[in-house]
């Protein structure tokens, strides 16, 4: 039986939508996938949280986590938490974007705003909330950008004035901190702004009225207020605390205040609670560093980056205790001084020591004293610094794996590294290239786990005597390419140089690495 031609419209009709409606699908499924993949985009950081830091955020999906907090002091007081969301798009800040919703669960808890969540705590009392955020369906143009959350926790009571047990306050994370100083003192607020208007910073402990201090301007997260306010240049620290102690993060603190010369009142400071004073000086203007004499330094951990950047003619660590600090990477990293004296330096827990002395100037730096037994990480310690004299023959290199330019365009002419242990050693690409010295003695040098040696000797156009008769090629990387262990070891070197090696297979393949080097060259020992 033939088919209608109505049948056939039909069957026509049929088949149409079922393909519109695959194609319908097709597009909101794609879209859907673009939708989650642009969502997954957006990256919750928290200023001064960690348990935050580098959680994601998804399409219908949330984040919970959970934040404990006690009232220590042995008074009633008001604990209030405040939330801060903040979307930067090339590090510009954009503004009015909102695009979460924060939901904080705990009981009785009082939301005071969207932002500002308060609770009576007595004298001991612990207390646990939860904070969930989720993202919403507003402004997804904006989700590639980045968004930070902070929050801050502090304790208020307003009977304090009345309070004899009141007399001390800490103050919040010295990035918070820097962050404030910024604000304060810009017109227009940029968070990685490198220069600001700041000059001089005076702390004042005395009473002082402060009906016109904003909360926002308050510094302290634990007991007194410190207010802080700007004016012509200096930036102000107001306080009736008669001590006021250093957040135990005290990270940024001062960091990239360009102009700043001069602190003033720090007397009344106790940095005996810090563990992290991390870039706490890093590229900032201060030149007279006589207030470091009342920092005690006994709990810290970390110091990388602390001093990098800066100029002074003063800078006496005589009183450090550096006993617990596991990390002085970058410590010292492009500052401009006469005389350094790390002397008093217990360096017997620091792990990490890399760009440690990078691009520094001086005549001499004797760091005999210096105890390395269980650092582990030396890469860039010596990064083109432009040290005459230097004096590390007690390293005691046990544990270190990576050297990888750590004397890389050395100005010293001598170096004295005999008693090197090198038996951990994985790394040593670019080790001495383009440095000052004129010889080289590392016969007692051990190999057999260095995996890229490339550029080790490049471009020593000083070097004129080299043992290297100990070492063993055997387990670099093997191959042809740009990445191969061995690329341009001593390529660009003196041409008068002596070179002694084990054997002459290593002799062949040291003449195959350079463009300059002869059979001459190179004796085997």
């Amino acid at each position: 039986m033939e088919t209608s031609n109505y049948d056939k419209q039909k069957v026509l009709l049929l088949v149409g939508f079922l393909v519109a409606v695959i194609i319908i699908q097709g597009i909101v499924i794609f879209n859907i996938y673009n939708d989650n993949k642009k969502l997954k985009n957006a990256t919750i950081i928290a200023d001064n949280n960690d348990e935050l830091v580098n959680s994601k955020l998804e399409l219908n999906k949330k984040i919970t986590k959970e934040i404990n907090i006690e009232n220590i002091r042995n008074y009633k007081a008001t604990a209030e938490i405040i939330f801060r969301e903040e979307w930067f798009y090339n590090n510009e800040l954009l503004d009015n974007i909102k695009i979460t919703r924060i939901t904080v669960n705990g009981k009785g808890w009082e939301k005071n705003g969207d932002y500002r969540y308060t609770k009576e705590l007595e004298p001991g009392e612990k207390d646990k909330i939860r904070i969930t955020i989720e993202l919403i369906e507003e402004n997804k143009e904006y989700l590639n950008a980045i968004y930070k959350l902070s929050y801050k926790i502090t304790y208020r009571d307003k009977s304090y004035n009345n309070d004899q047990n009141i007399n001390y306050a800490k103050l919040t994370t010295g990035r918070e901190i820097n962050l404030l100083i910024r604000k304060i003192s810009s017109k227009e607020f940029k968070e990685y702004e490198n220069n600001t208007s700041v000059k001089r910073m005076v702390i004042i402990n005395e009473y002082t009225n402060t009906d016109n201090m904003s909360e926002e301007n308050n510094i302290s997260e634990i007991g007194l207020p410190v207010y802080m306010s700007y004016n012509d240049g200096t930036v102000f620290w107001y306080t009736e605390a008669e001590t006021i102690y250093f957040n135990n993060d005290s990270e940024y603190m001062f960091s990239n205040l360009k102009e700043l010369k001069e602190l003033e009142g720090f007397d009344i400071i106790d940095t005996s609670k810090v563990k992290n004073m991390s870039r706490m000086f890093y590229n900032s203007g201060i030149q007279d560093f006589r207030f470091l004499k009342y920092f005690n330094t006994s709990n810290v951990n970390e110091m990388k980056w602390m001093f990098a950047g800066i100029k002074t003619n003063n800078l006496d660590l005589s009183n450090f205790d550096t006993s617990k600090v596991e990390d002085m990477s970058g410590m010292f990293n492009g500052i401009e001084i006469d005389t350094l004296d790390l002397s008093s330096f217990d360096t017997s827990n620091v792990e990490d020591m890399s760009f440690m002395f990078d691009n520094i100037e001086l005549n001499k730096l004797d760091l005999s004293s210096f105890d390395t037994s269980n650092v582990k990480d030396m890469h860039n310690m010596f990064f083109f610094s432009q040290i005459d004299d230097l004096n590390i023959q007690n390293f005691n290199t046990k544990n270190v794996t990576n050297m990888n330019g750590m004397f890389e365009g050395l100005k010293s002419k001598s170096l004295n590294i005999s008693n090197f242990d090198t038996s951990n050693v994985t790394s040593m690409e670019n080790m001495f290239s383009h440095s000052k010295i004129k010889k080289l003695d590392l016969k007692n040098f051990r190999t057999n786990k260095v995996t890229t040696m490339s550029y080790m000797f490049n471009g020593t156009d000083k070097l004129e005597y080299l043992d290297i008769s100990s070492f063993d090629f055997s387990n670099l990387q093997k191959d042809n390419s740009y990445n191969s262990g061995f690329y341009n070891f001593i390529n660009w070197t003196n041409p008068k140089i002596v070179i002694y090696v084990k054997n002459t297979s290593d002799k062949e393949m040291i003449l195959k690495s350079s463009n300059e080097l002869t059979t001459d060259n190179i004796k085997i020992k």
